[in-house]
């Protein structure tokens, strides 16, 4: 969405912070959070939009709602290919179990 003229726009290194606190918060064992440990994650975001606003738009509750909002989404987001993934590992595990006791004795 674009930028608002409300304050409820944030810059990018807010979106940034957001992004990575996800990242980090799922992470199962703690590691040193510095930039070295966020180079591959890419973040894109179009200039002049509501998470990497321009001057002179107001920011003040872009650091708090909208920075929010935005770990909702990533979250909501990963939670939803976690869920994609673990599904097609156990589909193709079916499948392969499937075929393996179809054709063991075959096989054997």
């Amino acid at each position: 969405a674009p930028q608002v003229r409300g304050s409820i726009n944030a810059n990018f290194a807010v979106t940034m912070s957001a992004v990575y606190y996800c990242i980090r918060t799922l992470a199962q064992e703690p590691f040193p959070f510095n930039y070295g440990c966020m180079v591959p994650v890419h973040i894109t975001a179009e200039e002049g939009s509501v998470v990497y606003c321009r001057f002179p738009s107001a920011v003040a509750g872009g650091n708090v709602e909208t920075s929010q909002r935005i770990v909702d989404v990533v979250l909501g987001i990963l939670c939803a290919v976690a869920t994609i993934l673990v599904l097609e590992r156990l589909v193709l595990r079916t499948r392969v179990d499937n075929w393996l006791d179809r054709y063991a004795d075959w096989i054997r």
